[in-house]
């Protein structure tokens, strides 16, 4: 007999949600991811504009780590 590996708390919306309502936490989702991405987008230009090289090189490094290590791996599990 096999074993089926089920995540049955990622697949179960009324578990996974931070307000009790789907579309609140979207709102919320897209906010933070906004957000983020407009740190790191000020933080690059505030490199690029002072020609930080070392910190620019340093999230590339960072970032294809990440892309290369730990994407996979979630993918995986």
């Amino acid at each position: 007999m096999k074993y089926i590996i089920v995540p049955y708390l990622m697949l179960d919306i009324e578990n996974n949600l931070t307000t009790k309502n789907v579309f609140v936490d979207g709102i919320l989702n897209g906010l933070f991811v906004a957000l983020i991405f407009a740190l790191i987008s000020f933080f690059i230009g505030q490199s690029i504009l002072y020609r930080l090289k070392f910190f620019i090189s340093l999230f590339f490094k960072f970032a294809f780590m990440v892309l290369s290590y730990v994407f996979p791996a979630i993918i995986i599990l």
